[in-house]
């Protein structure tokens, strides 16, 4: 009986408790659903890599979520694929959606990502999923179409037969993928040739004066021989390839697994404080 007089007599306290115990504890399980989320997207990340070698310019990093500002030519395709036990290397453009806009550690960055689905020649372990329509093709080059990316679709409602703009550019969206937990999620899909233009339109002006769009990509994508190990390749592919750098899933796990566990950590106690708070 003491208790509930004391409770109706201080009713503004015992409200504010209330409110403060309920927003700890959202900001508990909040903070807890982030942290698992990007964790499950390091995971992803790691397994999609897993497979591969990602070469880009050496004054660049394979996996850095802001990529390096020099463009690498096409003709270097060529050379990795006469690098013993590679199977088939293709050329990837990746430019940020929204250049401008800051980075924000608590969501995947925005994309626009130019590739010709199936150059792999049926090496990739984890292709294209599609929820709606279809993905981009060979077929397609030279067309201002895109594949948008679940999350992306999601937050601009767009779907097959929208037009969505990019850098000024209105393309038709042909379909949109299933969530993957990749960045491919928050990316746009083009065609390999319109991702060169946009890509040569902002490479510098030295680049832009002396080669064509055609001639550009801002990394490759290089599939191993069965039972090669991607260590060596990558080692391989740098020892024989003068001014590039070659990444694994191993340097994407320390570039982002030792981070990811310093982040969720501090989520986590954040978290913890509002509720004790």
């Amino acid at each position: 009986m003491n208790l509930l007089r004391s409770v109706t007599r201080r009713k503004l306290r015992t409200a504010l408790t209330v409110i403060g115990i309920a927003v700890g504890i959202w900001a508990l399980v909040v903070m807890a659903a982030l942290a698992t989320k990007l964790s499950a997207i390091v995971e992803s990340s790691s397994t999609y890599f897993r497979d591969k070698v990602v070469v880009t310019d050496a004054t660049g990093t394979p996996f850095a979520r802001v990529l390096a500002l020099a463009p690498l030519t096409i003709d270097v395709v060529q050379q990795i694929e006469q690098v013993p036990g590679v199977a088939v290397a293709v050329p990837r453009i990746m430019l940020p959606m929204n250049p401008d806009e800051p980075d924000n550690a608590f969501q995947l960055p925005a994309y626009i990502v130019g590739y010709t689905e199936g150059a792999d020649r049926g090496h990739e372990a984890s292709p294209t999923r599609v929820a709606r329509g279809r993905a981009t093709g060979p077929g397609d080059e030279g067309q201002q179409v895109v594949f948008l990316g679940s999350d992306l679709a999601r937050e601009f409602d767009k779907g097959p037969g929208d037009t969505f703009e990019i850098r000024g550019i209105e393309f038709t969206v042909v379909g949109v993928g299933e969530p993957r937990l990749l960045t491919f999620d928050t990316s746009a899909v083009i065609p390999l040739t319109e991702a060169q233009a946009m890509l040569h339109r902002e490479a510098p002006i030295v680049v832009g004066r002396e080669l064509e769009p055609d001639q550009l990509m801002s990394m490759v994508i290089v599939y191993p021989d069965q039972g090669v190990d991607t260590g060596l390749l990558a080692q391989r592919i740098e020892s024989n390839i003068p001014g590039v750098r070659a990444g694994t899933s191993t340097d994407f796990d320390d570039q982002y697994g030792s981070t990811l566990a310093i982040f969720s950590t501090i989520i986590l106690s954040v978290a913890l404080i509002s509720v004790v708070v």
